[in-house]
């Protein structure tokens, strides 16, 4: 079972975390919410 924490960033931007996986490498991915839905901060 995997982990992902979110929290919140630096101005609208927000952080997923993934953790404890066993499958998948721990990394971060930084988006943003907007109208059109989730969208990448970069």
């Amino acid at each position: 079972m995997a982990r992902i924490y979110l929290r919140k960033g630096k101005g609208d931007t927000r952080v997923a975390k993934l953790v404890d996986s066993p499958y998948l490498a721990d990394g971060e991915a930084i988006f943003r919410i907007s109208e059109k839905g989730i969208i990448d901060a970069k």
